[in-house]
C-alpha cells in the first residue's frame, strides 16, 4: 500500500483521457462523480452535511437525512471525491468524512449540471402549473366567447327578421372579445401547490385571489402527504440515533406504514415483520436479551463524528400523522363565486347549443349571410361543452375520493397513536423490553484524536503504520462478516 518514495497514484474510476490540441500529450479528465447520484441523494447529504458540520460518519448522514446507509455512504464517497475531502480512519475501523468549507458551493463551481439543477426543477414546476392556469383562465375566455356567441346569433336573427342590412354583423359594428394569453402570468406562481400546503399547515396563510380559488375548486390543494416517507425516514433516524442505536418494536410501531397489520397482545406484537424494511435501509440486527426480549441494534447509527443525537421532536408518544385530503382550501365566499361562473359557464353552453340546433335559426343566419358565424358556433361547442362538463365533474369526483381517502387516513393515524400509547403506558412487559433496550445502547464519538489514518497527513508520518493498520482492518472486516452470518444475514 505504501512505500518509501510515497503511494503509486493510479487513475481513479471514472477517468477519461483527451489529447491535447496540436500535442500528443495525453491528459486526465476527471467526471464529477456527484452527477452519478441521484439528485435527493446528493441534497440529502448537503443538507446533512449543513446541519451537521463538516465532519460526519456514514451513520450521522443517515440518521440525519433518513437515507438507506448504503445510500448515504455512496453519496458521501461520490461528493467527498468531488470535494477533495479527507478521510480519517480511527484503530477500530471507524470511517469519518472531513469536508472544506461549503461543499455545495464547490460542487456547484465544479459542475455546471449540478449548478443548473435548481434551474430546471423551477421550469419542470413552471410547467405544471401553466397548465392548471390555463384550465382555470379558460373559465373567463369559455364565458366570454359563450356569451358573445350567443349575443351576435340572437341580434342577427332579429336583424335576418326585419331585413334590415344596414343594421346586419357584417357591415354593423362587429362584437367580439380579445384575450391575451400572456395576460395569465401576471397570476403566475410556479410553487402554488408547495405554497399552499405550507400556508395551510401554518394556519391558512393569506387569503387566495379568484384565479387561485378557481384552481383550489378544480383541482384542490396537491397531495398534503407527499412528503410523508421522507419525512418517516427522518423521523426513524433521529429515534434511533437518540436512542444510542438500540431500540425496540414497540417504538418503531408508531411509524409504520400499515398499522392495521400490527397486533399487540399484552405482552409483546404479534408480528414484527414491519421492522424489516427499517432494519434493511438503516443496517440495523436482531438480537437477544439475557431475558429473552428481541431489541434492534443499528451499529452504523451509533458512531458518530460529533455526537448527533437525533431531533427531541421524534421522542416516545410522537407518532407519524398524515394530513386529510382537503376538498379546496378556498374561502365559502371564494367557492361560490366558482360555482355560479362555472354554472353561468354550462348554462350558457347549454344555451348555445340549442340555438345552434335550431333549424330555423340557423337557416335565418345562412339566409342573412351569418353562416360564418354558425360555422364558428358550430367548432367551438365541443370543447366548450368539455370545459363546461368536466369543471364540475372532476371536482365531484374528487369529493368522493377524498372521503374514502380521509376514512383509511383517520383509521391509520388512531392505530398509530394507540402505538404511541403502548409506548408510554404501563405495561410491565414493554417498560422492561425498553430498559433493556436503553441500557444496551452504546454510542461511540469518533474524535480527531482517535483517527489512526488521515488522508491529510503527510505519506512519510505514514508510511510507517500503514501495513499494521491495513491487516487490523482486513481482520476487522472478517470478524464483522462472521458477525452478520451469526445474526441471520441481515
Amino acid at each position: 500500500m505504501f512505500g518509501s518514495s510515497g503511494p503509486l497514484q493510479t487513475p481513479a474510476k471514472g477517468t477519461r483521457y483527451r489529447r491535447l490540441k496540436n500535442s500528443n500529450t495525453i491528459v486526465a479528465k476527471r467526471e464529477v462523480e456527484s452527477e452519478k447520484i441521484d439528485a435527493k441523494v446528493r441534497d440529502g447529504v448537503l443538507d446533512a452535511l449543513n446541519d451537521l458540520g463538516s465532519r460526519v460518519t456514514v451513520g450521522d448522514v443517515a440518521a440525519k437525512a433518513g437515507l438507506k446507509v448504503e445510500t448515504a455512504e455512496e453519496g458521501l464517497r461520490a461528493v467527498a471525491a468531488d470535494t477533495q475531502a479527507n478521510i480519517q480512519v480511527s484503530e477500530e475501523g471507524d470511517v469519518v468524512y472531513v469536508f472544506p468549507e461549503d461543499p455545495k458551493a464547490v460542487l456547484a463551481a465544479k459542475s455546471f449540471a449540478i449548478r443548473m439543477a435548481p434551474l430546471l426543477a423551477k421550469m419542470k414546476s413552471a410547467g405544471g402549473y401553466l397548465m392548471r392556469v390555463t384550465f382555470g383562465t379558460t373559465l373567463l375566455v369559455s364565458v366570454l366567447v359563450v356569451y358573445t356567441a350567443i349575443f351576435a346569433i340572437l341580434s342577427s336573427s332579429r336583424s335576418s327578421n326585419s331585413d334590415d342590412r344596414g343594421s346586419s354583423f357584417n357591415s354593423g359594428p362587429r362584437i367580439g372579445f380579445y384575450f391575451n394569453p400572456f395576460d395569465m402570468f401576471w397570476f403566475y406562481d410556479p410553487y402554488y401547490y408547495q405554497r399552499r400546503r405550507e400556508e395551510m399547515q401554518q394556519g391558512g396563510g393569506r387569503q387566495m385571489n379568484f384565479l387561485e380559488a378557481v384552481f383550489s375548486f378544480v383541482f384542490g390543494d396537491g397531495d398534503p402527504n407527499v412528503a410523508l416517507e421522507e419525512q418517516k425516514w427522518l423521523a426513524l433516524g433521529d429515534l434511533i440515533a437518540s436512542k444510542g442505536g438500540v431500540i425496540t418494536a414497540e417504538q418503531l410501531a408508531p411509524y409504520a406504514d400499515d398499522p392495521h397489520t400490527l397486533f399487540h397482545d399484552s405482552e409483546r406484537y404479534v408480528d414484527e415483520s414491519f421492522v424489516v424494511p427499517i432494519l434493511q435501509r438503516f443496517g440495523g440486527v436482531p438480537e437477544v436479551d439475557a431475558d429473552g426480549n428481541l431489541l434492534y441494534r443499528f451499529p452504523q447509527l451509533q458512531r458518530s463524528a460529533g455526537g448527533y443525537i437525533g431531533n427531541k421532536d421524534t421522542q416516545d408518544g410522537n407518532y407519524l400523522m398524515e394530513s386529510p385530503w382537503a376538498f379546496s382550501g378556498a374561502s365559502t365566499g371564494q367557492l361560490m363565486a366558482v360555482v355560479a361562473l362555472g354554472m353561468a359557464n354550462l348554462i350558457g353552453v347549454g344555451y348555445l347549443a340549442s340555438l345552434v340546433a335550431n333549424p330555423s335559426i340557423v337557416t335565418k343566419l345562412v339566409k342573412g349571410g351569418y353562416a360564418p358565424l354558425v360555422q364558428f358556433s358550430y367548432s367551438i361547442l365541443p370543447p366548450l361543452k368539455l370545459y363546461a362538463l368536466s369543471f364540475f365533474i372532476i371536482p365531484i369526483v374528487r369529493f368522493l375520493v377524498n372521503l374514502r381517502r380521509n376514512s383509511s387516513i383517520n383509521k391509520r393515524n388512531d392505530q398509530r397513536r394507540d402505538a404511541a400509547l403502548v409506548v408510554v403506558g404501563d405495561n410491565p412487559a414493554v417498560k422492561k423490553r425498553l430498559l433493556s433496550a436503553s441500557q444496551a445502547a452504546e454510542r461511540k464519538v469518533i474524535r480527531e484524536s482517535d483517527a489512526t489514518y488521515n488522508t491529510a497527513d503527510s505519506v512519510d508520518s505514514q508510511d510507517v503504520e500503514g501495513r499494521e493498520f491495513d491487516r487490523r482492518l482486513r481482520e476487522l472486516e472478517q470478524e464483522s462478516e462472521r458477525d452478520r452470518r451469526r445474526r441471520g444475514g441481515f
